[in-house]
């Protein structure tokens, strides 16, 4: 075992209120030891730190994402629905004969196939390139 007494609360009362220097130094080798230790550990933790900060970031870039496609996911699906029930309502009066000047058929193909195809184009675009060139980036 050690040399050492037993511990016992009591000495608490009769410690000294100061500390005094110990007996011996260490040798300046080993100090150089202990120091280069220090050095090296201060090194590793400050690159540890940065990746760390990085790795947070991310996420925090991430989370940002997360809230910001949400709403606009659900607004580009209210858009998309509006416009889908919008041209069908006007091809359905076009062709019951509701309009005092129906249109002609040439015009409302046109209008419906380059819309739909304009419309759908950009969703496309804006949710496959930004979104996804975003978490790409973030990554």
């Amino acid at each position: 075992m050690t040399d050492q007494p037993p511990l016992n609360p009591a000495d608490i009362d009769t410690a000294p209120p100061v500390l005094t220097e110990v007996n011996g130094a260490l040798p300046a080798d080993e100090v150089e030891i202990w120091r280069e230790k220090f050095i090296d550990l201060s090194s590793r933790y400050e690159a540890l730190e940065i990746t760390f900060d990085t790795y947070r970031r991310r996420e925090k870039a991430g989370d940002i994402l997360n809230t910001l496609i949400v709403p606009y996911s659900d607004n580009i699906f209210k858009f998309m629905v509006f416009y889908s029930v919008f041209v069908g309502c006007v091809l359905l009066m076009n062709s019951g004969g509701r309009f005092p000047n129906p249109i002609s058929d040439t015009v409302m193909s046109f209008l419906v196939g380059s819309t739909a195809t304009t419309v759908l184009g950009l969703v496309g675009m804006i949710v496959g390139g930004i979104f996804t060139g975003a978490r790409k980036a973030g990554d």
